[in-house]
């Protein structure tokens, strides 16, 4: 499970987590604690730093 740092429209930062992503990794996620249902989305790695990863919603 990772921490989500910020979410926006764009996509979201992932806190470092139990696994290791590269960029241009292809994930599946479902962003607890909304309210609502939460639903799965696809989002691309587009970025990393010693922190935590860079996701952006895909098609």
């Amino acid at each position: 499970m990772f921490s989500t740092g910020d979410m926006s429209d764009g996509g979201v930062y992932l806190e470092n987590g139990p696994i290791e992503l590269g960029i241009g990794d292809l994930v599946t996620l479902q962003i607890q604690d909304l309210p609502g249902e939460a639903p799965l989305v696809r989002m691309r790695v587009v970025r990393r730093d010693a922190s935590g990863y860079g996701l952006q919603f895909s098609d």
